[in-house]
């Protein structure tokens, strides 16, 4: 996976193309402004599906509030 640093609307499909379906769900779902989803655990399959999840939701924030930064 490259590193991207900061992604742009241009560049998100190609950023999010290697991601984890999870991760690539957290990231529309913040971008969407929708509401965070709940994960029922019954297997470590199912933990590690949330934590995807979770990392890709924040990075979009994290993505935002770099971008809102740098300009």
């Amino acid at each position: 996976m490259q590193n991207y640093g900061i992604v742009n609307i241009e560049d998100e499909s190609e950023y999010l193309s290697d991601k984890h379906k999870y991760y690539r769900l957290g990231w529309q779902d913040c971008k969407y402004d929708r509401p965070m989803r709940k994960f029922t655990l019954h297997n470590k399959e199912d933990a590690a599906e949330k934590e995807m999840y979770l990392i890709g939701y924040s990075d979009y924030i994290a993505n935002q509030d770099w971008q809102h930064d740098y300009q």
